[in-house]
């Protein structure tokens, strides 16, 4: 559901758009992500984001809740923010830190609860965007 609404109580964080220069995507102290190509046009993601990641590829985007009276959800919206779903991925007070591998492998998400998590992202699209290769060598296995 978009907004049409410039109260902006200041940047949380933001994420640059790969491929796109001046274009990002910002999320604040409110319920909205705002695109700054658009920034009177915002989406309004119904929890407090405080923090935001996108994917090299531009896909897809993912918004960590950092509203202290709900747990920590990490949202999954596709570009241009579309939301396709929500995980729960911490307990109580909502997530400080989000992080994704330099190969877009792995989202590395820290939460006020004291825990830090780890996902595997896997691009359900064959032509990807995602390296199946790792130069690094073997990565960790789960635990």
């Amino acid at each position: 559901m978009r907004t049409n609404t410039n109260t902006f109580t200041g940047f949380v964080d933001v994420a640059n758009i790969p491929g796109a220069p001046h274009d990002a995507i910002v999320v604040g102290g409110s319920n909205n992500i705002y695109r700054t190509s658009e920034p009177f046009n915002a989406v309004n993601a119904g929890i407090i984001i405080s923090q935001v990641k996108i994917l090299n590829n531009s896909k897809a985007i993912f918004a960590g809740c950092g509203d202290e009276n709900r747990p920590g959800a990490i949202q999954i919206w596709k570009f241009p923010l579309e939301k396709l779903n929500e995980v729960q991925a911490h307990g109580p007070g909502g997530i400080e830190r989000m992080r994704l591998s330099h190969d877009n492998q792995f989202l590395f998400s820290a939460g006020r609860d004291g825990t830090l998590m780890i996902m595997n992202v896997k691009d359900k699209d064959p032509r990807g965007g995602t390296s199946q290769n790792r130069e690094f060598g073997k990565p960790i296995p789960f635990s």
